[in-house]
């Protein structure tokens, strides 16, 4: 019997292998630079996106997918006999991609009101964080659980996913306009290479906002997540890790954590 389908957004960053491995649909972003325009993993590869993006003077502005982007894909796992879809999507604080897959949603449950069930969840993250959760999803699939179970199990990982990023350069930041010249310049002298702390809620507040300086040991980032989990997030401690690394794009790895 076929399993439910679970459907992401190319900011999973998720591996071909893990892709193909967990038969997990992904509905690329557009990117821009400048006057061009690329298709996110399929025209412009991640490796490419940051060597781009090193050789520009400005940043690039991603474009969320159609709704009917989303529309064919689910369309598509509908025919092929899955009792269901989940879609789980990068934070709608930061983009209109859940909108475009709500309004697909939408638009083939008017047609077919006795079609298979259609979840959309907002994973209120991005890359590692929401590949994380759509990595738990399609595992759940896999074990024959319902779209309703799925996105359930899911919306429970919403609240208890939190993002950790270091910054190996100032210069995007500059070029953001998040950080003036001067703070850049003193930073790269001093080789500052601050670990930021992100939870995406509802808002869309400037990313500054919500960073802090961790120690800039080299296993920091996963040591203050597993030692010190806050209250508000989950009092279980380190659950699963995931981990992205733009030097060899692309290897979204997400596992169980071996101990806290």
């Amino acid at each position: 019997m076929p399993a439910v389908k679970v459907v992401t957004d190319s900011a999973a960053d998720l591996s071909d292998d893990v892709i193909a491995e967990l038969d997990i649909a992904v509905v690329p972003l557009s990117i821009r630079f400048g006057s061009e325009e690329f298709v996110d993993r399929v025209t412009l590869s991640p490796q490419q996106f940051y060597e781009k993006m090193a050789s520009t003077p400005t940043l690039p502005e991603t474009a969320a997918p159609s709704p009917g982007a989303f529309e064919k894909v689910f369309r598509d796992a509908l025919d092929a006999g899955a009792p269901g879809v989940v879609c789980i999507n990068l934070s709608g604080a930061l983009s209109a991609t859940i909108q475009s897959a709500q309004n697909a949603a939408r638009a083939i449950t008017e047609v077919d009101p006795g079609a298979a069930p259609i979840r959309i969840v907002d994973s209120r993250s991005v890359t590692g964080g929401l590949g994380s959760q759509v990595v738990a999803a399609a595992r759940a699939a896999r074990d024959g659980r319902s779209a309703d179970d799925i996105a359930a199990l899911v919306e429970d990982m919403v609240g208890r996913t939190r993002v950790f990023g270091a910054l190996d350069t100032l210069d995007n930041l500059k070029k953001g306009g998040r950080i003036g010249g001067a703070q850049a310049l003193l930073g790269s002298l001093l080789s500052i290479k601050p670990r930021l702390l992100k939870h995406l809620d509802t808002s869309a507040a400037p990313f500054a906002k919500f960073t802090r300086l961790l120690p800039l040991t080299d296993d920091a980032t996963v040591r203050t997540a597993a030692t010190k989990p806050s209250s508000k997030v989950c009092k279980r401690g380190l659950e699963q890790v995931c981990i992205t690394n733009i030097d060899v794009f692309p290897c979204c790895t997400c596992g169980d954590a071996t101990g806290t």
